[in-house]
């Protein structure tokens, strides 16, 4: 996929978001920001970066806002396997997201998703994968109050 047709990509997700915002109901009670207003600062600082990397693409200047087009660049070899790793830690979180919990399996799909990118499956691996996921777990589910269901959980 060349620099022109990524961007266009970009618009079309800035549409569809700009979009998704209109659809957001206005809240019956009362509140002073409105339940859009963090959507609207995200896509549009979105749609900011968007006609900035546009802007870069379509100039004339030699440096390009990605390395899409360097001859220097290839693709990375085992696409294949890549691409099952970094599924097959997605499939181990939703499959096992209820009986183990979340930061289990959220550790479990850190490690295939390191994976795909050349890591090699080791208790460091997983360590890291496991600060991750109980970072997400513990800013979502305790400080912002978003239902992620429990942390641990070993109903099998």
């Amino acid at each position: 996929m060349n620099v022109l047709r990524f961007s266009l990509v970009l618009v079309f997700l800035c549409g569809l978001a700009i979009w998704q915002i209109t659809q957001i109901p206005k809240s019956t009670l009362y509140d002073a920001v409105g339940a859009s207003l963090v959507p609207k600062f995200a896509v549009g600082v979105f749609t900011f970066f968007v006609v900035l990397y546009i802007y870069q693409s379509l100039s004339k200047s030699k440096k390009l806002p990605d390395i899409a087009e360097d001859k220097n660049e290839k693709p990375l070899k085992n696409t294949t396997n890549r691409l099952s790793f970094f599924l097959g830690g997605f499939f181990l979180f939703v499959l096992l997201v209820k009986p183990l919990g979340f930061i289990f399996s959220g550790s479990l799909c850190g490690v295939g998703i390191s994976r795909s990118f050349d890591t090699k499956i080791s208790i460091k691996s997983f360590v890291i994968s496991f600060l991750i996921a109980a970072s997400v777990w513990t800013l979502f589910s305790v400080i912002l109050s978003v239902n992620l269901g429990p942390a641990f959980s070993f109903k099998l």
